[in-house]
Order: structure tokens, then sequence, then C-alpha cells
């Protein structure tokens, strides 16, 4: 399934509760989703940021199992993103706060 017909899915079924929206996930997981698509879903069901998305999906009971991993392999992403684009990187600036954690990375201008 592409990305737009995942969203059009999302939007389409209506705004589920939080025990529907953990069923919904099982069904998907079964159905062949990945967590980065399952997570592409509830933030389009949901309405809600894509970091709340993926704090339901990931501690929904479809995907608590991989939850580690998941995060492992994001703060891999994000290393291995940092490290190719350090020469391209003005400043980074991380704010902390009871949300969770903010990274906003500002590059320099190539003019």
């Amino acid at each position: 399934m592409t990305t737009k017909e995942i969203i059009a899915v999302a939007k389409n079924d209506p705004k589920k509760t939080k025990e529907a929206l953990d069923q919904k996930l099982i069904e998907l997981k079964v159905a062949g989703f990945r967590i980065l698509e399952c997570i592409l879903y509830v933030r389009h069901n949901q309405d809600c940021a894509l970091r709340d998305a993926m704090e339901i999906t990931i501690n929904s009971s479809a995907w608590k199992n991989e939850e580690e991993e998941f995060l492992k392999q994001q703060e891999e992403q994000t290393q291995e993103f940092l490290e190719a684009a350090k020469d391209d990187i003005k400043s980074i600036k991380q704010t902390f706060s009871p949300n969770g954690e903010e990274i906003e990375i500002f590059i320099k201008n190539k003019s």
C-alpha cells in the first residue's frame, strides 16, 4: 500500500477509541503493515502529531515487544544523518520538556 493509500484509509476510517485503535494496529500488522506505516495510519486517523502517533503505535499491544528495537534503529538513523550532514549543519538546538525531546537542525546556506 502506498503512503497516499494509507492516509486515505486512515482518514476514511472513523476516529477510533484507544481500544479500537489498538485492535486496528494488530489487524494492520497481521496484514503486513510495517511499524512506520502503522504510525502513518495513527497520525492521520487520530489527527495527531507525528511524535504522538509514534508513541501510540510503539506502546500498542501490536508493537510493544518491538519498541526497543525501533527506538534503537531511529537513534542509529539520526546519528548516521548527523554524520553524513556534518559539513552542512550550521547548528543544532536540543530542547527537553515534559512532552519529550525536540531537536532542530539548522543547515548552512549553500549560496
